[in-house]
């Protein structure tokens, strides 16, 4: 039996026609909270998640 454990997770953010940049580093850059990032009917854009796994016997 193989067991597979998330190695790394990452957010990353992704505005229309932009580049993803991580999540944290989007809502500094903009004073933002999560909450106002959600709740912004005017901002569109994508939420991504990132995951590496290691497999172990």
């Amino acid at each position: 039996m193989t067991i597979e454990v998330i190695k790394n997770i990452s957010v990353l953010f992704r505005e229309e026609a932009q580049l993803p940049v991580p999540l944290l580093d989007y809502l500094k850059l903009n004073d933002l909270r999560i909450n106002e990032l959600l709740e912004d009917e005017n901002r569109n854009g994508d939420l991504l998640l990132n995951s590496s796994w290691n497999k172990t016997p």
